[in-house]
């Protein structure tokens, strides 16, 4: 299982060969839970709470990166 520290220096370094522009913004709250170590009925139980930040767009639940990021770094 990877590390918080390894998948931020990761992600820092597909910034920077890729550009901002193509690091996802969004990600599924099942995605997110993982980075947690919940499962999904948890997951959604958490974004259901506000604990997991989300974003609604038409019938799919998405987490912000950024604001995800924010909230558990």
């Amino acid at each position: 299982m990877k590390t918080e520290a390894t998948e931020k220096q990761e992600l820092d370094e597909i910034n920077e060969k890729m550009g901002p522009e193509l690091v996802p913004m969004v990600m599924s709250v099942p995605e997110a839970g993982k980075k947690l170590g919940l499962g999904i009925s948890a997951s959604y139980a958490a974004a259901k709470r506000k604990d997991i930040p989300t974003i609604r767009i038409g019938r799919k639940l998405l987490v912000p990166v950024r604001r995800f990021r924010r909230k558990f770094e």
